[in-house]
């Protein structure tokens, strides 16, 4: 039987949270890219969102296999 943790609970949760704000981000770029929307304060604006995910969520993941390492 594998017992799942209270903190095992709490990283699973969190890596859904920075998939699922890198989900909103990757459809925010796409919707600006479908409408041609790419120059301009707004297309630096969604980049720099969207990198900001992408970068929380690896760093994250980076620790993933690591346990009791909290990010």
């Amino acid at each position: 039987m594998i017992t799942v943790t209270k903190l095992d609970r709490e990283r699973q949760f969190q890596a859904y949270e920075l998939l699922r704000k890198l989900d909103m981000q990757t459809a925010a770029t796409m919707s600006q890219v479908a409408y041609g929307c790419t120059t301009g304060a707004g297309w630096d604006y969604v980049c720099a969102q969207h990198r900001k995910a992408f970068d929380e969520w690896m760093s994250f993941a980076a620790t993933l296999d690591k346990p009791g390492v909290d990010s």
